[in-house]
């Protein structure tokens, strides 16, 4: 996978790197993210996600196999600062999304913790 840091300034900037991600890879392993339509498959079959839970996805997936934590999660999807560590919305929405793509992938976990870092879309499952 081509290893890149990607700085980005606002939303259409993010929308347009992971678009553009999407149309080189289009799936990490059993999962296809179709950008334009804003839809996720598991294996063909349509995840009901929510609009926060594809956007997460979509980072994950431009970001497969990298340990990313709360507070970069936090950035990218809210556009401000982590500072409050007891703010656990960015473990619900992951919670959330690991729920439904291991239902859809067989109880195969994609998105695993990494313990006192943050969390990783591993594609070796």
């Amino acid at each position: 996978m081509d290893q890149r840091i990607l700085i980005v300034e606002d939303d259409a900037e993010l929308a347009a790197r992971i678009a553009e991600f999407l149309r080189e890879q289009g799936s990490v392993g059993d999962v296809t993210i179709d950008a334009s339509a804003r839809e996720a498959h598991v294996r063909g079959v349509r995840v009901d996600l929510t609009s926060g839970e594809l956007d997460l996805l979509f980072f994950f997936a431009s970001r497969a196999d990298e340990v990313l934590s709360r507070a970069v999660i936090y950035q990218e999807l809210r556009g401000a600062t982590y500072d409050d560590e007891s703010d656990r919305s960015i473990d619900l929405m992951v919670s959330r999304l690991r729920f439904k793509l291991s239902t859809a992938l067989d109880h195969r976990d994609v998105i695993k913790t990494v313990r006192g870092v943050g969390y990783v879309f591993s594609t070796k499952v």
